[in-house]
Parts: structure tokens; sequence; C-alpha cells
């Protein structure tokens, strides 16, 4: 609680500023916008009123020019958006001693090389997008996540599906841990028969019956390589850690349904962890893309830079507690 009462003060302070600085360009396109709106339609009848193909091309080309012009300022808008406001929010989060060296890349991405290397998700991918990619250092670790939108094509009916939409983290340790552990929400086991049934190709066999903490064992099923002591690796705090951090997320989304609209059922929030050696993967499904700026609506708001902040401080949470724990 302590730490949302700095972040909120540190919004106001630093975050606020800036997103009225945004706001301000945001109000001065729409009305360049809503003067095009305007203006094209009368140059159009104009055109057509005075039936000349030379006067034509003359207005023809300065309105071409100007809505061009329009169009690119928006887009410099939404481009420069993210940036401005995730480097201030990663400022405040490398104030913590834990966390250095944060760097953000707003069309960067996480190799697909190393999201295959998790073993969680099926290989044949046909689309693999990511954007805001954020790498640093969380105690002695090295870590590398960004928003990933992953999907394969359908066997049968064409087109593609699915297989992972939100944020995935990667992250190195110094030390070696014997064995290999696969973590996949259990709610969703029958989407990932083929990334099972490869690791058991591996000699991982399920270990459910090792996790003694029963709401982690009942929310995901649990593989692991021969020899692997599951409860050594991922110990009864870190999966009370997990839960916490699910059940917190479910909370928060249930909360930040508007008031004035009918409740909906929250998005339903799965969540992939591996650990192979000395690398951890983690990925938490997110439907919506994050902190992606609205032209025809103020950004003015706090629960929306507070839900981009929390999502990113619970992932590297995870990572921080595994660190600690290890």
């Amino acid at each position: 609680m302590n730490r949302l009462n700095e972040f909120r003060k540190y919004y106001n302070h630093s975050i606020h500023p800036e997103l009225r600085r945004l706001e301000r360009q945001r109000i001065r396109l729409n009305l360049l916008f809503i003067g095009s709106a305007i203006l094209i339609p009368i140059v159009i009848v104009l055109e057509i009123w005075i039936n000349n193909l030379l006067i034509t091309l003359l207005l023809a080309i300065p309105l071409f020019l100007y809505a061009t012009w329009i169009y690119m300022r928006m887009k410099k808008f939404v481009r420069d958006y993210k940036p401005r406001v995730i480097n201030r929010i990663l400022d405040f989060i490398q104030k913590e001693v834990n966390y250095q060296d944060l760097y953000y890349n707003p069309t960067g991405k996480i190799a697909m090389e190393t999201f295959l290397e998790s073993r969680l998700f099926d290989p044949d991918i046909a689309i693999y997008q990511g954007e805001d990619f954020v790498s640093g250092k969380v105690g002695e670790l090295d870590f590398k996540l960004c928003e990933l939108n992953v999907e394969q094509n359908k066997p049968i009916s064409g087109g593609t599906q699915k297989v992972f939409k939100g944020i995935f983290v990667s992250a190195v340790f110094n030390f070696d841990l014997e064995g290999a552990v696969l973590v996949w929400p259990r709610k969703y086991r029958q989407f990932f028969s083929k990334p099972i049934r490869t690791a058991v190709s591996y000699g991982a066999q399920n270990e459910d019956w090792e996790i003694l903490y029963e709401p982690f064992r009942n929310t995901f099923v649990t593989y692991a390589t021969p020899n692997t002591h599951v409860a050594g690796v991922l110990p009864i705090t870190m999966q009370e850690a997990i839960i916490q951090y699910l059940a917190h997320i479910k909370r928060r989304d249930l909360l930040r349904q508007p008031a004035d609209r009918p409740k909906q059922k929250p998005q339903v929030r799965a969540l992939y962890l591996s650990i192979l050696s000395n690398h951890i993967f983690v990925g938490l499904t997110e439907e919506k893309d994050m902190l992606e700026p609205n032209i025809f609506r103020s950004n003015l708001s706090f629960d929306l830079i507070l839900e981009y902040y929390e999502q990113i401080q619970l992932m590297l949470k995870i990572i921080e507690d595994f660190d600690q724990m290890h």
C-alpha cells in the first residue's frame, strides 16, 4: 500500500504534467481533424460546381497534402505517447534497490527463439508480433520482457488461432538449477497437448503430486524432468505468491469495470511458467494492448497508468521472489 501511495505522488508530480502536455497535443489534433472534416466536403462540392479539371487539380493537391499532414501528426502522437509515459514509469520502478539498468524500446521484442526456448508453446508459429520491450536487472537476474501476440495456422478451417497474447518475461540467473519444471494453466491443458507431449519425449512427467499447495495444484498442471526436486525449484512460498498475484489481478479487473455499465465477467487470466537450468520464463495473458493512446478520447487517467505499472511490477515481482528464494 505504501508503494501505491508513493506511485500516486510520483504520478502527480512527474507523469500527470507529461500527460497534460500530451492532452493539449491531442486536443489540437482533434481541432485540426474537425476542421478538415468540415473543409474537405466544402472543397469537394466546390469542385463539382466549378467542373473544371485544372481548378479541381489545384484544389485537390493541397487538400491531399493537408490530409496527409494531419494523418502523420496523429501517427506521431501515437508513436511518441508510450515512450514519454513508460520511461517515466520505469524511472519510478528503478528507484527500488533491486531494479537496475532499465531500458525501453517501443518497437523491440523478445526473439522468437527465446520464446520457444521456454518449451511452453507449440513451435508451429504463423504470426509472431511484439512491442514495448523492456530489459534490465532484478537483483542478480538479467531480464527482458515485452508484449507478444503469437498465432498459429488452424489445421483444418484455415486462418490463424491465438497461441499467446500478453506479457512475456525471460530472465537468466547466475546459477544452475538441476532439471526442468514446466507449468501450464490447468483450465487450458487441452490446448497445450503438443508441447506437453514434447516435454514427455524429453523425459518429463507429471509431478502434480509434488505440489502440496492445493490452490496452485488446482490452478496449474506441473511437469518436470526426472530427478528434479520440484518443491526445491518451485517452493511452496513461490506457489503461494503466484496465486496471490493472480488473485490481485482478478480483483483489480473487477474494480476497474465502469460503474455506469453492466458488470461483465473479467477476462480469464492464464499464467505460464518454465524453469530450465539457469533460465526462467513467465507469460501472463492480457487481451488488450497496454497503454495504447486514444486520439478521440482523453488519456488523462491515473487508473490507465496504474494498470500498466502494476502489470509490469507483478511480473517482475515473480522474478524477484524467485531470485530471493534461491
